[in-house]
């Protein structure tokens, strides 16, 4: 189970570790604040968890994924469940946030 911190930008290298876990799909965890973003690893908990000892916010932290052969973006995550902010589901319910994610996403995978 690899859990990468990506730096400026996804690296072939990084999307091979990444993938070992799902294949074609990776998981990512972004701060949607900072646009630091960890991907691979078996649960989004363990990504969450590199970022928070990295600095990052509870709050700002959201997982989901990406398909790497077509570049499709999800927003699923059980990390994504905060009842106390009107996410009582596994998906980015709120619009801004989830376009946030979308753009630090497609940032560091260079889309």
């Amino acid at each position: 189970m690899t859990v990468v911190l990506v730096g400026k930008v996804v690296k072939e290298e990084d999307t091979v570790s990444a993938s070992e876990e799902y294949g074609d799909y990776i998981k990512v965890v972004a701060d949607v604040k900072t646009g630091a973003v960890t991907i691979g690893g078996e649960w989004h908990a363990d990504g969450e968890r590199l970022l928070l000892e990295n600095g990052s916010q509870q709050e700002d932290l959201w997982g989901g994924g990406i398909s790497i052969s077509n570049h499709k973006i999800d927003y699923n995550s059980l990390i994504n469940i905060r009842p106390s902010i009107s996410n009582d589901s596994m998906e980015i319910l709120n619009q801004e946030i989830q376009d946030k994610f979308k753009s630090v996403v497609q940032d560091k995978f260079g889309l």
